[in-house]
């Protein structure tokens, strides 16, 4: 996204930088590569393998206090969706 506030956002709740590319509508692009980097695991450098050859930057980086306010609404969140499967289950 070129929205500064919805990425900073997005870095603040999931507590994580944001990379965006230089042209637009590039979300599906992306998701591709997060993929891959998901697949491959920790020890795989996302920013160096991918940054630098295609004009991937970072676009935001989470407050300092983001896992504070948002780990225990995550928290929150497991326990309610933990909940509901429960209830859909039984």
């Amino acid at each position: 996204s070129t929205n500064k506030s919805l990425t900073q956002v997005l870095s603040d709740v999931f507590n994580s930088p944001v990379y965006t590319l230089e042209n637009a509508n590039s979300a599906c692009f992306g998701s591709a590569l997060r993929a891959k980097h998901g697949l491959l695991g920790e020890d795989f450098c996302f920013h160096d393998m991918f940054c630098e050859p295609l004009g991937i930057h970072l676009s935001a980086s989470p407050s300092k206090d983001a896992a504070q306010v948002y780990g225990s609404m995550a928290a929150r969140y497991r326990i309610l969706q933990e909940k509901v499967l429960k209830l859909q289950n039984s």
